[in-house]
């Protein structure tokens, strides 16, 4: 809360800013602003989620989840960045539903979906559910730059970011996919890479399939 407080009033201020007659030169530096605004309060909400995971104070509470409706919502929160990123980003999913915890899962996947569009520069990303043996595989394709093989056994460590050796924080901590790799566990699922440099990279973990519930 006394993390959040500044940054909100920060917030605030930099949004009045944008109200003001200002010359070419001050709108760019109050874009400047609100972009570092946007990448201190996505910095902050990452460090949080990763520290209430290490507290162990995340709990799941599984339910009957409907894998459509969860597509549906991370579609809504990812589809307009890729977009402004010239990239296309599809879900498919046929009807499934799942046991699990419709929070955690929706972080896994979203994350993975950020991390996907962060690594693309062109073609897209593909995020769809297989039924498979009584589970559904989830999966996240991208056609971005790849992970090296000697990079993959760590990829989902804290503070890893192979693709940024000049520590740029607008690109994050390297603690998004030890959110995932954390969060994944939480639901009973084991979070699965595959790579190639140049070629993509594709993500999955399994949930268990179940019957879509009954109408009342």
């Amino acid at each position: 809360h006394d993390l959040r407080q500044p940054l909100y009033a920060l917030s605030l201020f930099s949004a009045s800013l944008s109200e003001l007659k200002l010359d070419a030169k001050g709108k760019a530096v109050v874009a400047q602003i609100h972009d570092s605004i946007a990448a201190m309060e996505q910095l902050f909400n990452t460090l949080l989620d990763i520290s209430r995971l290490e507290a162990g104070v995340v709990k799941p509470e599984f339910a009957a989840v409907s894998v459509d409706e969860l597509f549906d919502q991370v579609s809504n929160t990812f589809w307009p960045i890729a977009f402004d990123a010239g990239l296309d980003l599809r879900f498919r999913s046929d009807g499934e539903w799942i046991r699990t915890d419709p929070a955690l899962a929706g972080q896994v996947i979203g994350n993975l979906v950020s991390n996907a569009i962060r690594a693309t520069s062109r073609g897209g990303v593909l995020v769809l559910a297989r039924r498979r043996a009584g589970q559904v595989r989830i999966e996240v394709w991208d056609t971005g730059r790849g992970i090296a093989t000697a990079d993959q056994a760590r990829i989902f460590d804290e503070f890893v970011q192979v693709d940024n050796a000049e520590r740029d924080r607008r690109k994050g901590l390297g603690l998004g996919l030890a959110i995932v790799k954390r969060s994944a566990a939480l639901i009973g699922a084991q979070v699965t890479l595959t790579s190639r440099l140049g070629r993509g990279t594709r993500v999955t973990f399994l949930q268990p399939a179940i019957a879509p519930p009954v109408p009342t």
